[in-house]
């Protein structure tokens, strides 16, 4: 929409590069979107998954964020929407392999392709088919094309058809730099220890890695990823809430910025880099990067013990 009033606004200005402006626009789909895996060998079929896939936006930026199994949509619309996808994949040529597809069902116009993504979709979806359906894809990709039979795979079906299984990701709402993820995650391991509901809490970055915050200007960094299960999708979603609402009232302990990371230079760093003609110039040069209670600018560890070498 902003977009288009600012073609507008340029085109009633009459300048020239306006009038020759083309522009590509997508129809928005309304409903709920879908994860579609698919598995094909030598032309044929052998699985197909559907999974609620969930999404965030922040500013221009938009990212999947999470799975949800089973789908919330009913069996006939699943149906409709793996044939859908099928016939998509078909038409494209595609033949062996795990193939992502997103898909938006709409209650007007049926199932949508968003995208087909020659490959197997990333996040959470190799983690949660490994959950769910005991299916390692990386595994399941490199036989079918290797010309191993997959045919098992035709009558494949979830390990525990009464569970409902949702996964999420830990998200920091700043910019700022990890420091001391396993500790970190080790303590959010801790703390749910005993819930039975809590299927894995995984981290995604080491230390010293930029981060991106949710409420920054760019695509957001995920840090750990949560599964949780229960009886009912109500119950999992509540427990996967849990757990990251944990993680992100600590996040500050996680991902440092402005004076947070200069405490941690001074205790962890400088120590080691006392006796070396540089340790002034590296003290510095942080200060001058973080200023006076200014975000830190997209600097990592890494580049911080660059310094010293």
């Amino acid at each position: 929409a902003e977009a288009m009033d600012e073609f507008h606004k340029r085109k009633a200005r009459g300048s020239q590069a306006a009038q020759d402006e083309v522009l590509i626009l997508e129809e928005y789909i309304d409903g709920p979107e879908v994860g579609v895996e698919i598995v094909m060998q030598a032309g044929a079929v052998v699985f197909c998954s559907v999974m609620d896939a969930a999404k965030q936006s922040s500013g221009a930026y938009f990212q999947g964020t999470g799975r949800s199994y089973p789908s919330s949509l009913s069996p006939v619309i699943q149906a409709m929407i793996s044939s859908h996808c099928i016939a998509a994949v078909t038409a494209l040529g595609l033949t062996s392999g795990v193939l992502d597809l997103d898909v938006r069902y709409s209650e007007a116009s049926g199932p949508r392709v968003l995208e087909v993504n020659a490959r197997m979709g990333g996040g959470s979806v190799c983690v949660m088919h490994s959950i769910v359906y005991r299916l390692d894809l990386v595994d399941v990709h490199l036989r079918a094309l290797l010309g191993c039979s997959l045919r098992h795979l035709g009558g494949l079906m979830p390990t525990d058809p009464t569970m409902h299984y949702e996964a999420g990701w830990v998200m920091s709402p700043q910019d700022g730099v990890t420091v001391g993820m396993t500790p970190f995650v080790e303590r959010l391991r801790a703390t749910f220890r005993q819930h039975p509901n809590i299927v894995e809490i995984v981290p995604l970055l080491g230390d010293g890695k930029t981060v991106v915050g949710y409420r920054a200007n760019g695509l957001p960094t995920s840090l750990i990823q949560v599964v949780t299960k229960a009886g009912d999708k109500e119950s999992a979603q509540h427990f996967l809430g849990a757990v990251l609402s944990t993680a992100e009232d600590c996040i500050d302990e996680l991902v440092l910025r402005g004076e947070g990371l200069l405490d941690f230079v001074a205790r962890e760093i400088a120590p080691v880099l006392v006796s070396s003609p540089i340790a002034t110039a590296v003290a510095a040069a942080v200060a001058g990067a973080v200023g006076v209670a200014a975000p830190l600018p997209r600097i990592s560890l890494p580049q911080l013990h660059g310094l010293a070498d």
